[in-house]
């Protein structure tokens, strides 16, 4: 039995196969270096996330390190029902002495 002949147009020569696998290797390759270089920005991406959730929690807590302490001041003045006569004898700021130069010395105060 004889094998069927392909038409001439349909043959394919050592070499022409040769130049669709240099062409196939260019591609893949072209392919990898394209996934290289968009794998590598979303790392840079991912990188600047965990840097911006890293300050954004530092900033978080500071601030609420802050507020605590403000309300702690703020509960402390209220402690124990102060009268207006032991506002009196709460020593007075360096900066609100006689002479100190302090910008601010004229403000209103609870001092009197």
């Amino acid at each position: 039995m004889k094998t069927p002949r392909l038409p001439t147009g349909l043959h394919f020569t050592p070499s022409d196969r040769r130049w669709s696998l240099w062409v196939l290797l260019v591609v893949l390759v072209t392919a990898l270096l394209a996934m290289l270089v968009w794998l590598a920005g979303r790392y840079e991406i991912s990188q600047v996330q965990a840097a911006l959730e890293r300050d954004t929690t530092d900033a978080v807590s500071d601030i609420r390190g802050a507020l605590t302490h403000n309300v702690q001041g703020l509960q402390s003045l209220h402690a124990g029902s102060p009268t207006p006569a032991a506002g009196r004898s709460m020593p007075r700021p360096c900066c609100m002495s006689i002479g100190s130069g302090c910008a601010w010395s004229g403000a209103t105060s609870i001092w009197p």
